[in-house]
């Protein structure tokens, strides 16, 4: 078989047509690489973008980060001072200088000045200048007077270069007056930073304890970016898929995992749809739940707003695993368009933190805290109550829980209440007239709100274990918490609660205090399934507290909540190590307010004299406990000698004799002693007041009792009975309105 010779390929040569397309091409391409070089020496990029960034955007953790609050003055003084400058320069350049001139740098001072407060107003404002902007809203008055200086210093500046020229010792004089006045203008802002300001470097931070160390880095965004790129046409929008037909636009990498614009098929395809199959995207991406997030994008000005168009996160577990820390150098509370917010935690994408709104312009606002068991509730609570003490307008009432109560609220509220039925029914009863005498003061004032103040604050009652202790309160006297609820707020006393659900058992079957305290406020961590239900049903939020990870599996699931008025985006309570949150409450204590007279009558009045007594009570408590505890550890050493008298007849060896307590008894002193033990709190409380006060009436007694634990007013009377019978009280008369005495 002959074989057949190979040809070699033929190579046709370009026409002229095609020869000028390629070198135009070429031409083209090296034109956009020159224009993309030049572009990138401003960019980050280059190296005079380089430096700019460096100048504009100092590195994390470095002093000037640190201390950024305290430079925001200089920030905005050396911009004015450099535009002070280029006007004189031109205008002295170009013989410019005249009264005309003169009018039109006052009128665009004054113009500049005007707007300058009002722009940081805005939402681009509040982002590029955070500090200035949050003392504007702080301090307006302050904001624009800062800003009249700065006018006036131009105008100045300008009058003096047409009055008598620029030579070096009008420059010279001119510095010093615009420093002196920018010191001057900036001394209470400093001043502020000073006391409610603390600044904590990382290295500090490792040293304290913090356990930034525990937070793993943030994964590789590129992998998350792949995971949509990739498996989302395949695992999710395919035909047969979860979402079939939808598709993502604008993929993009961020320090938290990854991000993207989610659109939906029209008509077919809904928000509740990605939400109810979060589970399945989740394995289509080989992801967690938790890890997906979707929220509306929110319309640009004049648009109509696109349902079928959402927002999706994606974060890196260790990105949500990051701690958050209680001290971050700034005040856990800021004020926005005149309403009071109290930072409690950062979203876990790391966009933005999650506030509890504790007063508007004209009222003030409870809330309620859910979560099953140790999943990070008191931690929550305490971050509300360290705010609220730095506002240095309100005041903090704590009922007890049986157990578990928080010790640093309960070392520094201003009234501490224990967990008896008692002292929690005087601690409502004094908040109730306290209300009244506040409404009396509001109609004496003809006003119907309420504006907190050092002089005049608010009352905030926290309520650990809420549904425990309305049970007990409500069965004392139906219809007090439902009016506190409905009423307070215009009357600055609220109440906080915290339970482990937010169905209506919680809240005695009152549906009006469940809507009334979670109307702003509600806080929910990680619930079962009927719990997350309801908060899903009663607070109308998409998300589902039940789908977030269990805090007793891992201690990086603890912390972790959702906001009712905040992002549909789980966030991370602040946190800090015991030593430290006791350091930080105890500072914040000393910046709270002190309870007006009026309403601390109305509220000891209220109370039956508890809210007087509460110190006392206090120590009377803590000498119970010392007393139970001696009396336990006496009987623990007795059955210590038992015990070893057991093991030494075990082990074969020498028994020693059981000895008495005391070899020389007083048998009436021991008597004594056994009855004294046997006493109930109430008898032993008679015979106090009695040797304490001689001989006082029923009524006396029951007042003097009012509020100690197991001392209520059945208790006295069965006290006062048998005691009369075994002969330790009687009657000083005949009448049985005579006093009782000691015998």
């Amino acid at each position: 078989m002959a074989k057949t010779a190979k040809t070699a390929p033929t190579t046709r040569a370009p026409s002229a047509a095609q020869l000028a397309q390629a070198v135009e091409t070429l031409e083209a391409a090296r034109t956009a690489e020159e224009r993309d070089k030049k572009r990138k020496r401003w960019t980050s990029e280059g190296l005079i973008g380089k430096g700019w960034q460096r100048l504009a955007h100092p590195p994390r953790g470095g002093l000037r980060d640190l201390y950024r609050h305290v430079l925001t003055p200089w920030y905005w003084a050396v911009p004015a001072a450099a535009a002070i400058a280029a006007q004189e320069g031109i205008t002295t350049a170009n013989d410019l200088g005249s009264l005309t001139s003169l009018g039109v740098v006052a009128a665009g001072s004054t113009a500049t000045a005007a707007a300058a407060p009002a722009w940081l107003r805005t939402k681009h404002g509040r982002t590029r200048h955070p500090h200035a902007a949050a003392w504007a809203e702080r301090e307006p008055a302050h904001t624009r007077t800062a800003a009249a200086v700065a006018a006036a210093g131009a105008i100045g500046a300008h009058a003096l270069g047409l009055g008598v020229g620029w030579d070096a010792d009008t420059l010279a004089l001119a510095g010093t007056a615009g420093f002196g006045a920018v010191a001057a203008a900036s001394a209470r802002y400093w001043q502020f930073h000073r006391h409610h300001t603390r600044v904590l470097n990382p290295r500090a931070k490792a040293k304290r304890g913090i356990r930034t160390e525990a937070a793993p880095e943030a994964a590789d965004p590129a992998e998350l970016e792949r995971r949509l790129i990739e498996r989302w046409p395949k695992y999710v929008a395919a035909s047969n898929a979860v979402l079939p037909g939808s598709e993502l636009s604008g993929i993009t990498r961020t320090d938290y995992g990854a991000t993207a614009m989610l659109h939906l098929k029209p008509g077919a395809q809904e928000k509740a749809t990605v939400l109810g199959a979060m589970g399945r995207i989740a394995t289509a991406l080989k992801l967690s739940a938790s890890a997906l997030a979707v929220e509306d994008v929110q319309p640009e000005n004049g648009e109509e707003p696109d349902a079928s168009v959402l927002r999706l996160r994606v974060v890196s577990q260790a990105t949500s695993s990051r701690p958050v820390c209680l001290d971050d150098g700034r005040p856990r509370f800021f004020i926005e368009r005149g309403e009071v917010f109290v930072r409690l935690g950062t979203y876990i994408d790391g966009q933005g933190e999650a506030v509890w709104k504790l007063y508007d312009k004209d009222s003030m606002w409870g809330g309620f805290f859910s979560g099953k068991t140790g999943s990070g509730k008191t931690t929550l609570i305490e971050a509300l109550v360290m705010g609220a003490f730095e506002h240095g307008q309100t005041v903090v009432l704590y009922a007890k829980p049986r157990k578990g109560p928080s010790p640093r609220i309960a070392a520094h509220a201003h009234w501490v209440v224990e967990a008896d039925a008692a002292s929690r029914s005087a601690l409502i009863d004094g908040v109730i007239r306290l209300m009244e005498i506040r409404g009396l003061i509001n109609e004496l004032n003809e006003t119907s709100e309420f504006h907190p103040s050092p002089e005049f604050p608010g009352v905030m009652v926290v309520v650990d274990e809420f549904h425990e202790a309305a049970a007990q309160i409500e069965a004392a006297g139906p219809g007090r918490l439902n009016r506190i609820a409905r009423e307070g707020r215009s009357l600055g006393a609220v109440l906080v609660g915290a339970s482990q659900g937010f169905g209506l058992e919680g809240f005695v079957q009152d549906d009006a205090i469940r809507q009334n305290m979670t109307a702003t406020n509600a806080i929910s961590m990680k619930l079962s399934a009927t719990q997350a239900g309801i908060f899903k049903r009663e607070m109308g939020l998409a998300v589902n507290p039940g789908d977030l990870p269990d805090p007793q599996a891992a201690a990086r699931n603890k912390g972790l909540a959702f906001s009712l008025g905040g992002r549909e985006v789980p966030f991370r309570g602040a946190w800090a190590p015991e030593e430290e949150s006791d350091a930080l409450m105890a500072a914040a204590r000393r910046s709270a307010a002190v309870l007006d007279a009026d309403s601390a009558g109305a509220l000891d009045q209220g109370s039956r004299g508890a809210y007087t007594r509460r110190d006392r009570r206090k120590a009377g408590r803590r000498a119970e406990i010392e007393k139970t505890l001696a009396r336990m550890r006496t009987q623990t050493g007795m059955g210590s000698a038992e015990a070893a008298r057991a093991h030494a007849r075990e082990g074969g060896r020498p028994v020693p004799p059981a000895l008495p307590e005391r070899v020389v008894v007083d048998l009436a002193a021991h008597r004594r002693e056994a009855e004294a033990a046997a006493r109930t709190p109430a008898e032993t409380g008679v015979l106090e007041v009695l040797q304490a006060r001689g001989p006082v009436g029923t009524q006396v007694l029951r007042e003097e009792l009012a509020g100690r634990e197991g001392c209520g007013k059945e208790a006295v009377d069965k006290a006062l009975r048998t005691l009369a019978e075994a002969g330790a009280i009687a009657k000083a008369g005949e009448s049985r309105k005579d006093p009782w005495r000691l015998l």
